[in-house]
């Protein structure tokens, strides 16, 4: 009651350390604890991020259209209030609710919004992010050709920013890529690197 903001960080700190550890669930319970703690605050920007995090926790959760309308309501507060940082995440995590609907057009559209929003706001890793999701949705559309172009530029980024986690990653999707072209040699080397990128990981892990 004396510092409910404080009480909103600690709640929704909580629910990220159940979503890293495989309790999304959990997680969504948390945020939603959390936006009690704000709802009647006159702080908009903390408001609309607290509905941002619970639709990010309810996609973790495997519940998409619900994470879709919680990610469409934070959009329209951050617009509300002109903060196009805001407004970014809301647009990227919008997209990734649409891909996992299968509307890969509208998926599309939210992308490259935030893209151009991202650019904006001098955030070059969540641009290169952004690309390997766009190259996601080219793949699962088919096209594997685009696919790939958007995969190789965001896994050079991540190389050059020593990018371990997200490097992994990429490599394995080109290679999940080239197996499904038919390039088993190009498929096979690509998923080499990356379970030598996620052994390297593990070596270097001090928890």
């Amino acid at each position: 009651e004396a510092d409910p903001l404080r009480m909103m960080r600690i709640t929704t700190a909580t629910g990220d350390a159940y979503i890293e550890n495989g309790l999304p669930q959990t997680g969504v319970e948390k945020w939603n604890e959390a936006f009690e703690y704000v709802k009647n605050l006159d702080k908009p920007r903390d408001k609309t991020t607290v509905r941002w995090g619970i639709g990010r926790a309810l996609l973790l959760s495997g519940e998409p259209a619900e994470a879709k309308a919680r990610f469409e309501e934070a959009l329209e507060r951050a617009k509300g209030i002109e903060d196009p940082g805001l407004q970014a995440m809301c647009y990227d995590y919008l997209g990734r609710s649409q891909a996992a609907l299968g509307d890969y057009a509208s998926a599309l559209q939210s992308y490259e919004t935030s893209l151009k929003l991202y650019s904006g706001t001098g955030n070059p890793m969540e641009v290169t992010r952004l690309g390997a999701f766009i190259g996601q949705v080219h793949e699962n559309m088919g096209q594997l050709a685009q696919a790939r172009k958007f995969y190789q530029q965001a896994l050079q980024q991540f190389d050059k920013h020593s990018d371990r986690v997200n490097q992994a990653t990429t490599l394995f999707v080109l290679g999940r890529l080239e197996m499904k072209s038919g390039n088993y040699e190009v498929a096979e080397a690509h998923l080499r690197k990356s379970i030598d990128a996620t052994e390297n990981m593990r070596r270097m892990s001090t928890s």
